[in-house]
Protein backbone atom coordinates (compact mmCIF):
# COMPACT_ATOMS: atom_id res chain seq x y z
CA UNK A 1 0.00 0.00 0.00
CA UNK A 2 1.28 3.26 -0.37
CA UNK A 3 2.63 5.48 2.01
CA UNK A 4 -0.21 8.27 1.86
CA UNK A 5 -2.29 5.77 3.93
CA UNK A 6 -0.05 6.06 6.85
CA UNK A 7 -0.66 8.14 9.86
CA UNK A 8 3.11 10.67 10.04
CA UNK A 9 5.62 9.16 12.61
CA UNK A 10 3.83 5.20 12.84
CA UNK A 11 5.71 2.46 14.27
CA UNK A 12 6.24 -0.40 12.29
CA UNK A 13 3.19 -2.88 12.54
CA UNK A 14 4.80 -6.18 14.60
CA UNK A 15 3.56 -9.37 14.32
CA UNK A 16 2.12 -9.17 17.89
CA UNK A 17 0.19 -6.28 16.50
CA UNK A 18 -1.89 -8.33 14.03
CA UNK A 19 -2.30 -11.40 16.81
CA UNK A 20 -3.93 -9.37 19.14
CA UNK A 21 -6.21 -7.55 15.89
CA UNK A 22 -7.29 -10.79 15.37
CA UNK A 23 -8.01 -11.79 18.80
CA UNK A 24 -10.09 -8.38 19.32
CA UNK A 25 -13.80 -9.66 19.03
CA UNK A 26 -15.55 -6.70 17.72
CA UNK A 27 -12.95 -6.61 14.70
CA UNK A 28 -13.91 -10.33 14.41
CA UNK A 29 -17.67 -8.96 14.09
CA UNK A 30 -17.20 -7.11 11.32
CA UNK A 31 -14.90 -9.06 9.25
CA UNK A 32 -17.80 -11.95 10.11
CA UNK A 33 -20.27 -10.08 8.60
CA UNK A 34 -17.65 -8.46 5.70
CA UNK A 35 -17.17 -12.11 4.52
CA UNK A 36 -21.55 -12.67 4.89
CA UNK A 37 -22.20 -9.55 3.00
CA UNK A 38 -19.19 -10.91 0.73
CA UNK A 39 -21.03 -13.85 0.16
CA UNK A 40 -24.74 -12.63 0.17
CA UNK A 41 -23.34 -10.42 -2.75
CA UNK A 42 -21.94 -12.75 -5.00
CA UNK A 43 -25.06 -15.46 -4.46
CA UNK A 44 -27.48 -12.62 -4.97
CA UNK A 45 -25.27 -11.46 -8.38
CA UNK A 46 -25.01 -15.57 -9.59
CA UNK A 47 -28.50 -15.63 -9.21
CA UNK A 48 -29.84 -11.93 -10.80
CA UNK A 49 -26.84 -11.14 -13.47
CA UNK A 50 -27.96 -14.42 -15.64
CA UNK A 51 -31.59 -13.34 -15.62
CA UNK A 52 -30.88 -9.53 -16.16
CA UNK A 53 -29.14 -10.75 -19.63
CA UNK A 54 -31.84 -13.51 -20.65
CA UNK A 55 -34.31 -10.87 -20.28
CA UNK A 56 -32.07 -8.37 -22.21
CA UNK A 57 -31.41 -11.12 -24.76
CA UNK A 58 -35.63 -11.91 -25.22
CA UNK A 59 -37.11 -8.65 -25.55
CA UNK A 60 -34.19 -6.88 -27.65
CA UNK A 61 -34.74 -3.71 -26.32
CA UNK A 62 -33.54 -0.62 -28.75
CA UNK A 63 -31.59 2.55 -27.94
CA UNK A 64 -34.43 5.19 -27.48
CA UNK A 65 -33.93 7.70 -30.38
CA UNK A 66 -34.34 10.65 -27.56
CA UNK A 67 -31.79 8.80 -25.59
CA UNK A 68 -28.99 8.40 -28.01
CA UNK A 69 -29.01 9.88 -31.42
CA UNK A 70 -25.80 8.31 -32.27
CA UNK A 71 -26.84 4.50 -31.65
CA UNK A 72 -30.65 4.60 -32.54
CA UNK A 73 -32.35 1.89 -34.09
CA UNK A 74 -29.50 -0.20 -32.06
CA UNK A 75 -30.31 -3.33 -30.14
CA UNK A 76 -29.19 -3.07 -26.36
CA UNK A 77 -27.19 -5.96 -25.35
CA UNK A 78 -26.02 -5.87 -21.95
CA UNK A 79 -28.47 -4.64 -18.78
CA UNK A 80 -25.74 -2.21 -17.96
CA UNK A 81 -26.91 0.22 -20.73
CA UNK A 82 -30.98 -0.23 -20.57
CA UNK A 83 -30.77 3.63 -19.38
CA UNK A 84 -30.33 4.11 -22.65
CA UNK A 85 -33.85 1.60 -23.73
CA UNK A 86 -37.62 3.76 -23.76
CA UNK A 87 -39.35 4.09 -20.78
CA UNK A 88 -41.96 1.98 -21.86
CA UNK A 89 -39.39 -0.70 -22.34
CA UNK A 90 -37.66 0.11 -18.83
CA UNK A 91 -41.15 -0.58 -17.66
CA UNK A 92 -41.57 -4.25 -19.35
CA UNK A 93 -38.14 -4.74 -17.67
CA UNK A 94 -38.86 -4.06 -14.57
CA UNK A 95 -41.99 -5.92 -14.22
CA UNK A 96 -40.50 -8.82 -15.66
CA UNK A 97 -37.73 -8.56 -13.14
CA UNK A 98 -40.28 -8.25 -10.39
CA UNK A 99 -41.79 -11.73 -11.38
CA UNK A 100 -38.07 -12.98 -11.60
CA UNK A 101 -37.18 -11.88 -7.59
CA UNK A 102 -40.70 -13.80 -6.72
CA UNK A 103 -39.96 -17.06 -8.29
CA UNK A 104 -36.56 -17.07 -6.74
CA UNK A 105 -37.79 -15.60 -3.61
CA UNK A 106 -35.23 -12.30 -3.44
CA UNK A 107 -37.56 -9.69 -2.43
CA UNK A 108 -35.85 -6.28 -2.38
CA UNK A 109 -36.69 -4.43 0.96
CA UNK A 110 -39.27 -2.30 -0.84
CA UNK A 111 -41.12 -2.13 -4.49
CA UNK A 112 -38.78 -1.06 -7.28
CA UNK A 113 -35.60 -1.56 -5.36
CA UNK A 114 -33.21 -4.34 -6.86
CA UNK A 115 -31.77 -6.91 -4.57
CA UNK A 116 -28.54 -7.13 -6.85
CA UNK A 117 -28.05 -3.60 -6.02
CA UNK A 118 -29.19 -4.12 -2.33
CA UNK A 119 -26.90 -6.77 -1.59
CA UNK A 120 -23.47 -4.73 -2.91
CA UNK A 121 -24.50 -1.65 -0.94
CA UNK A 122 -24.85 -3.84 2.20
CA UNK A 123 -21.53 -5.35 1.06
CA UNK A 124 -19.86 -1.31 0.74
CA UNK A 125 -21.65 -1.03 4.15
CA UNK A 126 -19.58 -3.56 5.71
CA UNK A 127 -16.24 -3.54 4.29
CA UNK A 128 -16.32 0.89 5.32
CA UNK A 129 -17.83 -0.48 9.09
CA UNK A 130 -14.52 -2.81 8.81
CA UNK A 131 -12.24 -0.44 7.90
CA UNK A 132 -13.37 2.28 9.67
CA UNK A 133 -12.98 0.10 12.75
CA UNK A 134 -10.00 -1.68 12.24
CA UNK A 135 -7.84 0.77 10.28
CA UNK A 136 -6.94 3.17 13.22
CA UNK A 137 -6.12 -0.08 15.34
CA UNK A 138 -3.52 -0.61 12.95
CA UNK A 139 -2.72 3.49 13.00
CA UNK A 140 -3.89 3.62 9.15
CA UNK A 141 -6.06 6.78 8.57
CA UNK A 142 -9.45 5.07 7.58
CA UNK A 143 -10.61 8.16 5.53
CA UNK A 144 -7.45 7.89 3.36
CA UNK A 145 -8.28 4.42 2.66
CA UNK A 146 -11.87 5.46 2.11
CA UNK A 147 -10.84 7.55 -0.63
CA UNK A 148 -8.45 5.06 -3.07
CA UNK A 149 -9.97 2.78 -4.82
CA UNK A 150 -6.88 0.88 -4.80
CA UNK A 151 -5.75 0.85 -1.41
CA UNK A 152 -9.19 0.65 -0.37
CA UNK A 153 -8.85 -2.82 -2.29
CA UNK A 154 -5.50 -3.84 -1.00
CA UNK A 155 -6.52 -3.60 2.42
CA UNK A 156 -9.46 -5.39 2.43
CA UNK A 157 -8.08 -7.99 0.98
CA UNK A 158 -5.06 -8.19 3.26
CA UNK A 159 -7.84 -8.12 6.30
CA UNK A 160 -9.78 -11.05 4.57
CA UNK A 161 -6.53 -12.68 4.48
CA UNK A 162 -5.52 -12.21 8.32
CA UNK A 163 -8.60 -12.96 9.12
CA UNK A 164 -10.24 -15.83 7.22
CA UNK A 165 -8.24 -17.99 9.51
CA UNK A 166 -9.82 -17.26 12.82
CA UNK A 167 -13.31 -16.86 11.29
CA UNK A 168 -16.12 -19.18 13.30
CA UNK A 169 -17.99 -20.44 10.69
CA UNK A 170 -20.59 -21.71 13.11
CA UNK A 171 -21.46 -17.90 13.97
CA UNK A 172 -21.07 -17.38 10.29
CA UNK A 173 -23.67 -20.32 9.98
CA UNK A 174 -26.12 -18.89 12.51
CA UNK A 175 -26.20 -15.91 10.85
CA UNK A 176 -26.87 -17.15 7.40
CA UNK A 177 -30.05 -19.20 9.24
CA UNK A 178 -31.32 -16.09 9.87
Amino acid sequence: MEQLTQKPQQKALTTQDLKNLVKDKIAIQYMQTVFLASANALTVKSIIEPEQQRLVDFYKFKVCDFKDTRHKSEIITRPFDLYLASDEDIQIYCKEMEQVYKKVNLLPSKPGNCPLLEAEHMERQANHAAIEYIAPKLNIDSERLLYSLKNYDEFLELLKTIFAPHMNTKNILKLVKK
